[in-house]
């Protein structure tokens, strides 16, 4: 059942003051007639035509709490959640690691692993491997590589810094 909003909840009011039956009222809506009934029982109770309030567990953080816990994410990107967490608990919030995940979920960011940097573990360990630390330079195809050119004997070249 989709909830109605204000404006269709006075509607439903105006309708029944003005004689429409709530089938009439329904229909012109596009709502249930149920919603309908509904409607003009919430008004003539509590003589307005806003939500109640809700129950539910209230919220352990506040908006400054939230936006604290989103810049201390983005200052330092490598802290995992417990952490954060550790930080939400030395100023006053006590939480658990899904609510600060979730906490940084709905503020957009994402939890995500980086992605590892290439090793040379898939060369085999017999070769030398020898980086240049000084300029240097290679003519591959009409392209110059320089700077840290790193070779397994003489036939392979890796490029470390960039091209010309």
């Amino acid at each position: 059942m989709q909830r109605m909003t204000r404006e269709e909840r006075f509607q439903c009011v105006f309708y029944h003051r003005n004689g429409a039956a709530a089938v009439q009222t329904s229909r012109i809506l596009e709502t249930s007639s149920q919603n309908v009934y509904r409607a003009i029982k919430r008004f003539q109770d509590t003589g307005n035509y806003e939500d109640r309030e809700r129950s539910g567990r209230p919220r352990i953080s506040n908006p400054r709490d939230d936006r604290l816990i989103f810049r201390t994410s983005l200052s330092n990107r490598k802290d995992s959640v417990p952490e954060l967490r550790t930080e939400w608990i030395q100023n006053g919030v006590v939480a658990s690691n899904t609510t600060v995940r979730r906490r940084l979920h709905n503020a957009g960011l994402k939890g995500c692993v980086a992605v590892k940097k290439t090793t040379f573990d898939c060369y085999p360990s017999s070769e030398k491997i020898d980086i240049c630390t000084e300029p240097c330079k290679l003519d591959i195809g009409g392209q110059f590589m320089f700077y840290g050119l790193m070779s397994l004997g003489s036939q392979f070249f890796k490029q470390m810094a960039g091209r010309m």
